[in-house]
């Protein structure tokens, strides 16, 4: 396994953390909640198709940028729900409850291994360069 296919399938596995945290939250708190609740389970059924999509190699890439856009959206809209001055969907995220931690921590992470990631795949290996 190459370094590059580490950064992917941690990626994956991260990815897989982000989706599980936002159905479990869709299942429980935020359930009731109407849109929010809807996203959550988008959120999660989004990131089990990014999963499927790093799985592939025909659509590794493609997936990766999916994984970083979920992830930097994921993150960008807890922070307005949590920081904002006005409620967006009638929802506000109040403190930093344990799923709320392990759901920034995984965004972060899945961030930057995608990127990584993405990164890798995109540098010519040797085996792939001609010499001149």
């Amino acid at each position: 396994m190459t370094s590059s296919d580490r950064l992917w399938v941690l990626g994956a596995f991260t990815t897989l953390v982000v989706g599980a945290v936002h159905v479990q939250q869709f299942m429980g708190e935020v359930g009731d909640a109407p849109t929010i609740a809807q996203l959550f389970l988008l959120n999660g059924i989004g990131a089990g198709a990014i999963v499927i999509g790093l799985v592939l190699p025909r659509f590794r890439l493609l997936a990766a940028f999916g994984g970083i856009g979920l992830s930097i959206g994921a993150l960008v809209s807890l922070a307005i729900a949590r920081y904002a001055e006005s409620v967006i969907f009638d929802y506000t995220e109040p403190d930093l409850r344990a799923p709320v931690v392990v759901a920034i921590l995984s965004e972060l992470v899945s961030v930057a291994l995608l990127s990584a990631y993405v990164a890798s795949a995109r540098r010519p290996s040797p085996s792939r360069s001609t010499a001149t």
